[in-house]
């Protein structure tokens, strides 16, 4: 199972989520890890692929979205096939994780699994570590918390950072 950190960020707002999730990324990309950052929604695909070409001036994130983005993805980035695709960029957006919708046998091609939602997909065990953001409200902390009792139980290693401070 890969190891897994719970991030209790201190804001609430979406744009906290993801100026979070984009430091977050941009350190694994420095440090030469592949990474998924899995969204919950379409529109959490657009929010953050715009956030990594902007969220700072001198950063270069290469990153593509994957998945079922609708017609307004297929018309951006083509209709790529989404296993070349995370293995072409070093991160990748989307609701589904590479391989998510294909019935092949796990693979851990991906060092970093960032989740916007306190779920894990069923995919999670593809990926070395696990991270969750968890924006600071009770429904948000109190779904990290099953989530965290789920992987107790499974004797995965949690470590949690609580940043709210």
């Amino acid at each position: 199972m890969p190891q897994t950190d719970l991030y209790l960020i201190q804001g609430n707002a979406f744009s906290d989520i993801v100026n979070f999730c984009c430091r977050l990324t941009e350190k694994a990309y420095l440090l030469g890890h592949k990474v998924h950052i899995q969204t919950e929604e379409n529109y959490q695909n657009e929010a953050i692929n715009e956030a990594l070409w902007s969220f700072k001036e001198q950063s270069f994130i290469p990153h593509t979205v994957i998945g079922d983005g609708g017609d307004y993805y297929k018309d951006q980035y083509g209709d790529q096939d989404d296993n070349s695709a995370s293995q072409s960029y070093p991160v990748t957006i989307g609701a589904l994780a590479p391989h998510a919708q294909k019935n092949d046998a796990p693979k851990k091609d991906k060092d970093l699994l960032v989740c916007l939602g306190t779920q894990l997909p069923k995919q999670h065990d593809e990926h070395n570590r696990i991270s969750i953001i968890v924006p600071n409200n009770t429904e948000a902390i109190e779904s990290a918390r099953t989530t965290y009792r789920q992987l107790k139980t499974a004797k995965v290693h949690v470590t949690i950072h609580d940043l709210r401070h």
